[in-house]
């Protein structure tokens, strides 16, 4: 009876909760809570019970699994409930945390008998200068890439898989110094492990190939959405470039390399879905999804994208979007998108755009646009619309609109407008704009700001008032031009007409014009069928002034008219003063030529 009722107060003892339960220590799990025990030879009964009381929870057990009875004495420091329970523990009681309960089970005669098939070792680590934990350090085995990162608290847990007895650690922590650890055992181990911090810290390196020891954070800082804080901290601490011959992973970090894959670099991977590396030298093809922290070489392919955060010499293959943040020295296949963060050398295309924002040496080809926020060197070919914040040598061609803003040594052509600051060459579009010009731009209209345009008034033996506006170069301009008779004002016979023309330097400023344009005759305000009157002027162009010159030559002129229609035999008919050529045709076409003139002022 006696011995039943003292089983009922070590029962109530230890699993009622202690309600002296402190609201900030709550935060904290039970097994980090930091306790002080100091007794010499007390039962095993008292220190439980003062570590619960000074912890602030319960402990749950069967009393049978241990001698409450025996003596022992402890002196631990600010220690942490699970060190406290590691030094007055056997090893035949096992613990958890569930809660505000911590359980103390017997652990099963099969764990003590049969030899296990890892070592587990765990502990504590611990700045060596203030002795504060040390959260998110990075603990691991290089050969059989086993890893840990230590907890809020600064524990850690590691599975070693092996069956030697010896497994040499690695301690990394970004601003600590590296710390190596031998562990010879044949079981589980507690290993607590003091780092200092480094007395200089490395200076940031950027990432240049495979060989680098370290890859600066945030290269591929695009992709942490995908990464737990453990597998970043990997990222960041590790300093060491482990290598494998192979790597085959299901989806990043569930793989071969295991949490070690981000500081791995592979001569092969094969991911089914998704893979995670350092980085690969020979090839790697992924179901979906290939990221590598640092350089690619040979071949990658992927389903959907390839990402990297070093430079690129090879072949991607991606079925939607490459994305790299440093060079590119190869080629670039992609359906949907190519995005290099520094220079490309070597041939790009995508079904829709390539964005590159370092210089381009090569060829770039997009189904929809091209956009590039270096110097080019190369050929930009795009559907719609091509890009280029910076100096180009070479060509832009684009279905739509090229834009250069700025220099371009070379070609631009589109199906309607070309823009560049200084053109080096020539332009070919609907519509050229830029703000100087050495080459030809032609297209119906072409403007350089500090080209040629000039404002013309002249007359000639058909219209006595003719005005005129000239754009382009001297080399080869757009001419739009109209005019009107004068004898007739209450119902006049009027022209508007296009023309193109070009200008030779007879020097002393003294220029000498060729002008061809074309010009639809009207009487009145109505628009008859054809009645085309083509001219072809030559003129000598003397500048009297700054902005102003005098011209004056003779025009040869072809018109073309409709005998049917209203005012030909009244007004059409009599148009020039006389012909050296005049002969209708069965169609009812008319045509006359003869010798003219004309004289112009013109308005730079």
């Amino acid at each position: 009876m006696v011995a039943n009722s003292r089983i009922l107060y070590l029962l109530f003892l230890f699993i009622i909760v202690n309600p002296k339960i402190n609201s900030g220590q709550t935060k904290t799990p039970a097994l980090e809570r930091t306790v002080s025990i100091n007794v010499a030879n007390e039962t095993m009964e008292t220190v439980l019970d003062q570590v619960s009381k000074q912890g602030h929870f319960s402990f749950s057990f069967n009393p049978a699994i241990m001698d409450l009875k025996k003596v022992v004495t402890v002196k631990m420091k600010d220690k942490s409930v699970r060190e406290v329970l590691e030094h007055l523990l056997s090893p035949g009681v096992k613990y958890k945390m569930r809660g505000e309960h911590i359980i103390l089970t017997k652990a099963p005669v099969s764990e003590k008998t049969s030899a296990p098939s890892y070592y587990l070792i765990s502990g504590y680590v611990t700045d060596g200068n203030n002795g504060n934990k040390i959260p998110e350090v990075s603990i691991y085995d290089k050969e059989t890439r086993s890893s840990s990162v230590t907890n809020h608290y600064g524990y850690y847990e590691l599975k070693v898989d092996r069956k030697t007895n010896s497994v040499q650690l690695i301690v990394n922590k970004q601003q600590f110094k590296d710390t190596l650890i031998y562990v010879k055992q044949s079981g589980n181990t507690i290993i607590n492990v003091t780092i200092y911090p480094a007395e200089k810290l490395p200076e940031p390196v950027d990432s240049s190939g495979i060989k680098l020891e370290q890859v600066t954070e945030d290269q591929l800082a695009f992709i942490d959405f995908m990464l737990s804080e453990e597998q970043k901290a990997n990222t960041r601490n590790v300093k060491d470039t482990l290598n494998k011959k192979f790597q085959l992973a299901f989806l990043p970090f569930i793989g071969s390399n295991l949490r070690l894959s981000g500081n791995t670099v592979n001569d092969y991977s094969l991911n089914v879905l998704a893979g995670y590396s350092m980085g690969t030298k020979k090839l790697e093809v992924a179901g979906l999804i290939n990221i590598d922290r640092d350089s690619v070489q040979s071949l990658q392919i992927a389903g959907l994208i390839n990402a990297t955060g070093g430079p690129v010499n090879g072949v991607q293959l991606g079925g939607l979007i490459n994305a790299n943040m440093k060079t590119t020295k190869g080629i670039q296949l992609a359906g949907l998108l190519n995005c290099n963060g520094d220079t490309v050398r070597g041939f790009q295309a995508a079904g829709l755009l390539n964005v590159n924002l370092g210089e381009v040496h090569g060829v770039n080809a997009a189904g929809l646009l091209n956009a590039s926020f270096g110097n080019i060197e190369g050929v930009q070919v795009a559907g719609l619309l091509n890009f280029s914040l910076k100096e180009i040598e070479g060509a832009q061609v684009a279905g739509l609109l090229n834009v250069a803003a700025k220099d371009i040594s070379g070609t631009q052509i589109s199906g309607l407008v070309n823009y560049a600051s200084k053109v080096k060459g020539s332009q070919l579009a609907f519509l050229n704009i830029s703000d100087s010009s050495s080459g030809i731009p032609v297209g119906f209209l072409s403007f350089s700001r500090k080209g040629y345009h000039t404002i013309e008034i002249n007359a000639d033996e058909v219209f006595q008032v003719n005005l005129a506006f000239r754009t382009g170069v001297r080399r080869f301009y757009n001419i739009f031009t109209s005019g009107i008779q004068t004898k007739n004002l209450e119902n006049p016979l009027w022209h508007y007409g296009y023309g193109l023309g070009t200008a030779v330097n007879l020097g002393k400023k003294w220029w000498l014009n060729f002008d061809l344009t074309a010009q639809q005759l009207l009487k009145g305000g109505t628009f008859e069928e054809l009645n085309l009157l083509s001219k072809f002027n030559v003129t000598l162009d003397k500048s009297l002034a700054k902005k102003f010159t005098v011209a004056f030559g003779p025009t040869f002129n072809f018109y073309a008219s409709n005998t049917t229609v209203p005012y030909y035999k009244s007004d059409f008919s009599k148009l020039p003063p006389y012909t050296f050529s005049n002969e209708s045709y069965s169609n009812d076409l008319n045509i006359k030529m003869w010798v003219g003139g004309k004289v112009a002022l013109r308005f730079l």
